[in-house]
This record gives C-alpha cells, structure tokens and sequence, in this order.
C-alpha cells in the first residue's frame, strides 16, 4: 500500500525527473508514495534539507536517511511499520543497503556506482515480500533509469501533482490543464519561483506533452 521511492541524494546525484515520474504512477495507482533520500552523509546539508522541505510543500511525505551513519532510519522504520511496502528508484541509489539495515539477514547484494556513467549497477533480479521486525512487510526490485506514463488520460495528470489542488481552485477555467490558458493560478504561482515546486511544474509541462503524444497514438 505505499511505494519507497528511494533517490541518492549524491553518487549517483537526485535523479528528480524520475521521481517525480514515479509519485505520478503510484498515485494513479492509489499507492501512497515515500521518498527516501539516501545517502545524506555524502550530500550538503542545506541542499538535502531544501529538498525534503520542498516536497513536503507538495504535499509528499519525504524523509532523509543514511546507511553509513543512522541518519533518519529510525524515522523509516516506524513509517514502514505494519504497511506493505516496495521500494522502488534508480540502480545505485541504494535500496538493497536499506533492506540489508532494515530486514536483519536480508543479505540483499550492494553494487557500486560507475564512475563513467554516474548510474548504478543493477544487482536485484528478483522481487520478495521480506517481514518487518517490527510488523509489516517490505519488497526490494530491480532498479530502472527510465519509467513512461502510457495508458494515462492527459486530463488526468494534473491530479497526480498534490500541490495543485488548492491552486487550481483560482483557474479561471474549471478544466484547466495548468499550460497556456488564461487565468491559470497553478501557472501564475509556480512558474520562474524556484526550488522544488517550479521543477515539479517543469516536470508536469514535460509528462504532459509526452502523455498527450503517446495518447494520439493509443490505438495505432
């Protein structure tokens, strides 16, 4: 009933696009999304914070953790406790090192990250439901680069993206995309801000052109 989404905070760096194309997919699939930012004992401070903050402003449950030095798996633990959960995101970002903390004698194999390509290697083949000490059950799966939304009505997207719906209250229109029509308050209020909610905004404008290609396409 929820979905990790576990993005490295450094090596390889945030892959954001990819996450933020994630929390769409788990809430169309009425799946409660949690990020996981790991790896914070090799990142700045203040940007890991920005980050966290930033999403929490969307309206997503995000934590900061490290597998190096404890930071924030006690917080994990108790927001796994008693769920189903899968963790999901890039090769690298280090998934398998959080089961193998979380899940005593998971065993899972941890791989390093290319220097060339800055990406993980995928070391999970398979995917397990493993038992939570502490009530509860937890999967790992393979990790991906890439992650498309087809089948999706390009009306719907929007819906997926918590952080417009007090915003779009403001449309002019009631069936606003939150694109080029006049009067989008999503529109006014996100775009050239900053920080976490204009890339979420930039994301959204690019998952829609994209959803709405592959839509003209759907019985091809």
């Amino acid at each position: 009933d929820q979905v990790l989404a576990v993005v490295s905070l450094a090596d390889p760096p945030p892959a954001l696009e990819l996450l933020d194309r994630l929390t769409v997919v788990a809430l169309r699939e009425a799946v409660e999304p949690l990020i996981c930012f790991s790896k914070a004992d090799r990142a700045d401070a203040s940007v890991s914070r920005g980050l966290v903050e930033g999403y929490r402003s969307c309206g997503l449950r995000a934590v900061i953790v490290s597998a190096k030095d404890g930071t924030g798996i006690g917080e994990l633990r108790s927001l796994l406790q008693q769920r189903v959960s899968i963790l999901a995101g890039p090769s690298g970002a280090g998934k398998s090192t959080l089961l193998n903390i979380l899940v005593p004698g998971a065993s899972r194999r941890t791989g390093e990250v290319s220097s060339k390509t800055r990406r993980g290697r995928h070391t999970t083949r398979a995917v397990e439901l493993l038992p939570l000490p502490d009530g509860g059950v937890v999967a790992d799966s393979p990790g991906f680069v890439r992650l498309d939304l087809a089948g999706m009505d390009p009306r719907d997207l929007r819906l997926y993206f918590p952080e417009f719906t007090s915003l779009s209250s403001g449309c002019a229109f009631r069936t606003c995309m939150h694109r080029d029509e006049p009067g989008c308050r999503v529109r006014e209020e996100l775009t050239g801000k900053g920080g976490v909610p204009w890339q979420r905004y930039r994301h959204y404008r690019l998952f829609l052109d994209e959803i709405e290609e592959m839509w003209k396409h759907r019985y091809s």
